[in-house]
């Protein structure tokens, strides 16, 4: 028999916002939904600070904001070279830009507006649950959702969640009345507008217009598909072509969109695409299946939680405990209502099929991306409570068909709503609780940070960090930002290119730094800690030598600094992770694994688990080694981590195909490889070990030869690099670059043996050229400033110079020397040109 959708009498006198005709603002009118919205409003207000969640993420939409209020654009001036390819969706920066125009800091009036939309959230999501959940469901709906620590955390956020939750419910909304008014077009073009604004507020943002292009094409709405999918494709197109042709062609920026869904994180490079997405859904499942045990009641308990907000206490310690036990009736209630409300919704909604279409095409492309984050469920959990509200309707419906066994049944689900809402209720009132010290410190660590360095420093400092927000504090001064997994190589050029003032960094228990390894293994430089604030350390950066770059150096900084700036447990544990590196170097992976398992023990850290890794690398363990590396991938936001894991499991893999290998020259090939990435990481003795094995499994292989030669000139060991160089002669008498290093050694000679400064430097440039035409670009940049030290308006010098920074893309420092040298030289027509082609780029 065919079962009416219609209301009953009794429904229609207990849900009179499901009645058609009830006037919009009578909907408004209700008191409950004005407490629910007042009081989510109020624990923002209180919850509200200057921390950024997500770093640098958070600091780049006010960036941007603050450029398009100046309209300069989407320009990111915070780094030596300014930015102006945007790595996320652009519409949320355009609706704070306004923000610019009438305060000088924006981070508070931002956290405002996104909270407001955060309260508009609530209003939308009760106007939706209503129409089929009745106002008693959509109220309690609006309720949890009002509570739960993921829609309050992003609404006090800088962060475009909310916002983007916000249009994708608008957009259902209106696909409704769409359905409903078949042939009123007026629906469809709201529906096109807001489609668009969704696309450009969140890049997932495009699985809303995939969903909508599958929803009608089942529907067979081939007019209205041609609208839905031709306007918003095309401000995408332009879009597209403006950000990744243009400006992604121009710049070469190291994080692109397309690259972070496509590049191999998973698996090796050589692999299939299918293979890595596989190993992408197997990690990433695994995560969100966790994750989603309480996406609705309890998703700050029992599992990763955000650093940014630090909420603990006794109710915090018994509702982990309850939970350890309550978590399973939970998880059945909540996913018993959705699944029942799922169904309940496919009868009732013509729209339905479009929500799990949306939710589909999201949580697939949310499985492929290479980065986990709890972050991208919560339109999930917004989905998940309205179809809890209408599975709660239906079966009330069902199961009290009378007026009292009704009311019975409403009480008793009272109760229980009320009981499976304390753990929210308990983490809201911790995180009110938890911001109480920020309101009588205004200023929070990042600022505090960037305060300091520009009251030490001048303009001209740059500083080298991973956090991002620090760039809003310091008053002008440029940031570096580098993941802080970077090869110690890398790191050591950064030092010098941007010749860098100061590195900021995080500690993490138990007082391990960022960049601490890096910064033990570095012979360039000293460093010293000069300024604290909670977990965010200022290093000064020294030359050992007292050379400077060309730029010339800011102001010598010695404030007063006391020996328990670091706390002696602290001190401790970078002795000790010292002394673990030691281990490494000295050949002995065993004792490191201990001293690095104690901290991990102490820490949980993913930095400290990476060198766990690293040790059963090279002590030999491949499949222990392999094993963590995996274990990794599973880290809250560890982009840095899957890249550097999978880096080493590569690694495992070749070292242990060198071992099972036939072939001597393939041995010594691959040993020769692995042994210049280990190099470049940083982890020198051991680098020299694998090419010792290369050369004992094929004692005249040339590529090795040719590397133990340059590792040694790095190490300033040119006796054993002439050595490694009379090998290569007898073993390749006829190699093409035996010339050049024959003129780099004679160079190097004679620059030693010179008797006056001008003989010195004519050789000095001699050799320069030769580490030029020997691909040795670092080294010519080092001998290069050694030349400018002594004469500092050499024109080969600043030639050469220039030449090695355009060739690493390092445009301001090439710029910088560029203008040196044309103000020397002004006939220079190839620097003109030069000058002229990477200034665009400023």
């Amino acid at each position: 028999m065919h079962q009416s959708n219609e209301p009953t009498l009794e429904e229609k006198r207990d849900d009179s916002p499901s009645i058609p005709g009830v006037p919009l603002l009578r909907r408004f009118s209700t008191v409950p939904l004005w407490l629910i919205c007042a009081g989510f409003l109020a624990i923002g207000v209180l919850g509200l600070n200057e921390k950024m969640m997500y770093s640098p993420d958070s600091a780049r939409y006010v960036l941007w904001a603050k450029s398009l209020a100046s309209f300069d654009g989407f320009t990111n001036s915070s780094g030596p070279e300014p930015v102006r390819y945007v790595v996320h969706a652009p519409f949320y920066p355009i609706m704070l830009a306004p923000l610019g125009w009438l305060f000088s800091d924006i981070v508070i009036p931002a956290k405002v507006l996104t909270l407001m939309c955060g309260v508009a959230l609530l209003i939308l999501f009760f106007l939706w649950t209503a129409k089929r959940g009745g106002s008693g469901g959509a109220l309690i709906g609006t309720l949890f959702l009002a509570l739960n620590p993921l829609t309050i955390l992003f609404a006090d956020h800088v962060l475009s969640d909310i916002p983007f939750i916000a249009f994708v419910l608008v957009f259902f909304m209106l696909a409704e009345k769409m359905a409903e008014h078949p042939d009123e077009d007026r629906w469809a073009w709201w529906l096109v507008a807001v489609l668009t604004v969704g696309i450009f507020m969140r890049e997932i943002g495009l699985t809303l217009l995939m969903g909508a292009i599958a929803y009608l094409v089942l529907t067979k709405q081939y007019r209205r598909l041609l609208l839905v999918f031709t306007i918003p494709m095309l401000f995408y197109l332009l879009w597209y072509f403006r950000n990744e042709v243009y400006y992604g062609g121009l710049e070469n920026p190291p994080i692109r969109n397309m690259k972070l869904l496509m590049g191999h994180y998973f698996t090796a490079d050589g692999d299939s695409i299918l293979r890595e997405f596989l190993g992408r859904i197997e990690a990433n499942a695994a995560v969100y299946l966790d994750w989603a045990r309480g996406l609705i009641l309890f998703p700050q308990f029992l599992s990763q939680s955000y650093s940014a907000v630090s909420i603990s206490g006794p109710l915090m310690e018994a509702m982990n405990r309850v939970l350890q036990v309550a978590q399973y009736p939970l998880i059945v209630l909540q996913y018993g209502l959705f699944g029942w409300g799922v169904f309940a919704g496919w009868r009732q909604n013509k729209t339905t099929p479009l929500i799990l279409l949306f939710s589909f095409f999201y949580m697939t492309v949310v499985l492929l991306y290479p980065i986990n984050d709890l972050r991208f469920l919560v339109p999930m959990m917004v989905l998940m409570i309205h179809f809890c509200i209408l599975g709660g309707r239906d079966l009330s419906q069902r199961l009290s068909t009378r007026v009292q066994r009704r009311r019975l049944a409403l009480a008793f689900a009272a109760v229980i709503l009320f009981l499976v809402a304390i753990p929210n209720v308990v983490w809201a009132y911790g995180y009110v609780e938890g911001n109480k010290g920020y309101r009588h410190d205004r200023n929070d660590p990042s600022r505090q940070v960037g305060e300091w360095i520009a009251k030490h420093s001048d303009r001209s400092t740059t500083v080298l960090s991973r956090w991002g927000e620090i760039a809003l504090w310091l008053d002008g001064r440029k940031l570096v930002l580098t993941d802080h997994l970077l090869s110690l190589t890398l790191f050591d050029s950064y030092l010098r290119d941007y010749n860098i003032g100061y590195i900021v960094t995080f500690v993490s228990e138990p007082g391990i730094r960022e960049y601490e390894f890096q910064m033990l293994q570095t012979k360039r430089y000293s460093l010293t800690t000069v300024y604290r604030a909670a977990r965010l350390e200022v290093i000064q950066v020294r030359k050992l030598s007292e050379a400077r770059s060309v730029w010339g150096s800011g102001p010598s900084v010695d404030p007063e600094v006391a020996q328990d700036l670091v706390p002696p447990k602290e001190q401790d544990a970078r002795k000790f992770f010292a002394k673990g590196v030691q281990e490494l170097e000295a050949g002995r992976p065993a004792e490191a694994l201990h001293i690095f398992s104690a901290l991990l023990e102490t820490s949980g850290s993913g930095y400290i688990g990476l060198f766990c890794g690293i040790s059963l690398e090279i002590g030999g363990q491949y499949k222990a080694a392999l094993q963590l590396y995996r274990q990794l991938r599973q880290q809250l936001q560890a982009g840095a981590f899957i890249i550097h894991a999978q880096s080493h499991a590569v690694l495992v893999k070749n070292l242990e195909k060198a071992e099972s290998e036939s072939s001597p020259a393939e041995r010594a090939g691959i040993y020769q490889r692995v042994s210049s990435v280990f190099w470049d990481l940083g982890f020198r003795e051991f680098s020299l070990q694998l090419l010792g094995r290369s050369l004992k499994e094929y004692q005249t292989f040339a590529p090795s030869l040719i590397f133990g030669m340059y590792y040694s000139l790095q190490r300033g060991d040119t006796v054993r690099a002439k050595q490694f160089f009379g090998r290569l002669k007898s073993a390749s008498p006829t190699h093409a670059i035996i010339s050049t290093i024959q003129t780099v050694f004679e160079a190097m000679d004679s620059a030693r043996a010179a008797k006056t400064v001008p003989q010195r430097i004519t050789y000095q440039l001699r050799l320069a050229k030769g580490y030029a035409q020997l691909g040795l670009v670092d080294a010519t940049i080092d001998e290069s400033f050694s030349i400018l030290e002594r004469d500092s308006v050499n024109v080969g010098a600043l030639q050469l110079l220039a030449e090695a920074y355009d060739l690493k893309d390092r445009v301001s420092p090439a710029v910088h020397v560029l203008e040196k040298l044309t103000r020397i030289k002004p006939d220079d027509s190839v620097a003109i040109e030069k000058l002229q082609r990477l200034k665009k780029r400023m």
